[in-house]
């Protein structure tokens, strides 16, 4: 037995003749701005024309036109968030095996800060590896001894 597949399930639907909901939007939001500076008596006639004209043109370009098979208004949304987007991404690679966790301080001073450093050898490292490798075939799990200790430093002494 066969099965219909749905197709084209990206495509927005239609819905007055060949525009979508954003295009048909664009279209009567961009008419209105045209048609009201079009109509405007505070600037002399040529300009009015000129500037309606122009407004209308722009906003048919933006409605209906492509762009590598993407609408324009689509495009210029991705366009801005690529602009508001960093370029360069820096990773910082902290040094030490020590990797501190920020406890929040409980009086809410904000005055003292715990921190909780987690000690873990090498070889506790190599013993879970070799588990994780042999995915458990190797015997029990090794116990592994986590060192904590806990300090509490003054916020000036925070990098």
């Amino acid at each position: 037995m066969q099965f219909q597949v749905p197709q084209n399930i990206t495509m927005e639907d239609h819905i007055i003749g060949s525009l979508t909901a954003i295009q048909f939007a664009i279209v009567v939001l961009g008419g209105l701005g045209a048609f009201l500076v079009f109509t405007s008596t505070s600037i002399p006639s040529p300009l009015n024309q000129a500037a309606g004209i122009t407004l209308a043109m722009v906003t048919i370009v933006l409605a209906i036109g492509k762009f590598n098979d993407q609408p324009i208004y689509k495009f210029f949304r991705f366009f801005i968030a690529y602009l508001r987007t960093p370029k360069v991404r820096v990773w910082h690679k902290r040094g030490g095996a020590e990797v501190p966790l920020v406890r929040p301080n409980p009086s809410g001073t904000g005055q003292q800060v715990a921190h909780t450093v987690k000690k873990v050898s090498h070889q506790d490292i190599a013993r879970l590896a070799a588990v994780l490798d042999s995915r458990g075939s190797v015997g029990a799990a090794p116990k592994i001894d986590i060192k904590t200790e806990m300090r509490t430093v003054q916020p000036e002494d925070k990098k």
